[in-house]
């Protein structure tokens, strides 16, 4: 039992502060960057301990003016976490399919269109589309004009190892199954290299984490080959890669092994697909170790970009914008924060306020929210 008596006032608030004109921190969300207009999008993320902010914005930053603006849209989304996005460069426009509701965690298979011009988003309707899944790798093929999926975490608590296909031109998705194929997993990468026409699988878990390296050619009857360089990252499943279309390497950043001691990496390691090669990058500085961040490459400023994610063994939600550039370090732009609470007390007599149990509460609040989301999304 706690005692609390007051003779005048007290105001006890749990608030969300933002430091600047920001996404606020969150994990799990998705960033895709729009090459026509110099700008990267972000949709969607959680935070369980913070329960004012608006997951469901769509953030805008400006690689020009630098600034981040968020957008209306008639529609939009769900809120959702564990969702791919793909900048289609012959349309212009931005594809959104799939993830875990944050509401009542239900796994999705919606798709969805932006047009950064109009600023709005409408729902896709193929007669045809992969089950509802999270977590899974999604990349778009400019020489085909389709969309290519692999994997990821389903709705009945199984893994995928389905490779599907969707064809702009008739609106639909269609399953391909090769012979020689990456096993079921979640929580790879799968991204695009512009200059081999091919995608670049990465890593992943089902019971075990994985460091394996594939590449999914598309134009030769859709082949799977595995790679086999002679260094590899350690195993490890929700991190993130881009490709830099300059260098025409990938850079991948972080992830969870669990087994370091915040069950997050803050490693930076790059991939030369040409010699199918991973080598350690060791900067100065660099952000703090995380998964379940997002990363985009900003073919205007030549630079990688990342935002938020989880660390701290899952205690942690960042709110940190940092970019890197291949010849120098890591760099924080900006952050933001949602982890201020305050409280105002007062007396003007002499009463006796005792509030250790208030405050007891609200962090264990804070830290249950937290470990139902972790655990929801690896049962």
């Amino acid at each position: 039992m706690f005692l609390i008596v007051i003779t005048s006032f007290i105001q006890v608030q749990f608030t969300t502060a933002q430091s600047i004109n920001q996404p606020p921190p969150r994990y799990g969300h998705e960033m895709v960057y729009d090459e026509q207009n110099n700008q990267t999008i972000l949709f969607g993320g959680a935070d369980p301990s913070n329960i004012v902010s608006n997951f469901r914005e769509t953030w805008i930053y400006s690689s020009q003016l630098k600034t981040w603006t968020t957008i209306s849209s008639s529609a939009s989304p769900s809120n959702r976490i564990g969702h791919k996005m793909v900048y289609n460069s012959n349309s212009g426009k931005i594809i959104l399919f799939g993830g875990m509701e944050t509401a009542d965690y239900t796994r999705l298979n919606d798709m969805w269109i932006f047009n950064p011009e109009a600023s709005e988003w409408s729902e896709l309707t193929p007669s045809q589309s992969p089950s509802a899944r999270s977590d899974y790798g999604m990349y778009f093929d400019p020489i085909f004009n389709v969309i290519v999926l692999f994997g990821g975490y389903l709705s009945n608590d199984l893994h995928s190892s389905e490779t599907w296909v969707y064809n702009f031109t008739v609106n639909n998705w269609y399953q391909i199954n090769p012979l020689i194929k990456p096993a079921e997993r979640y929580g790879h990468t799968f991204t695009y290299d512009n200059n081999l026409g091919v995608g670049v699988l990465f890593g992943g878990r089902v019971i075990d984490l994985m460091a394996d390296t594939w590449f999914f050619n598309l134009s030769s009857s859709s082949s799977w080959t595995l790679k086999t360089p002679s260094t590899n990252p350690i195993k490890r499943y929700w991190s993130d890669i881009v490709y830099n279309t300059y260098e025409q390497n990938f850079i991948m950043f972080g992830g969870d092994n669990e087994q370091s001691p915040t069950r997050a990496l803050g490693d930076t390691w790059i991939f030369s697909s040409s010699i199918s090669e991973w080598s350690l990058s060791s900067p100065s500085v660099s952000p703090s170790p995380r998964n379940n961040h997002a990363m985009v490459f900003d073919s205007y400023l030549n630079q990688t970009l990342l935002f938020g994610g989880y660390g701290e063994d899952y205690s942690k939600v960042y709110g940190d914008f940092w970019i890197y550039e291949s010849d120098t370090n890591w760099s924080l732009i900006s952050s933001s924060s949602n982890n201020s609470w305050w409280i105002v007390l007062g007396s003007t007599g002499g009463g006796v306020l005792l509030i250790a149990g208030v405050i007891i509460v609200i962090l264990f609040v804070r830290r249950s929210r937290r470990k139902k989301h972790r655990k929801i999304r690896n049962e």
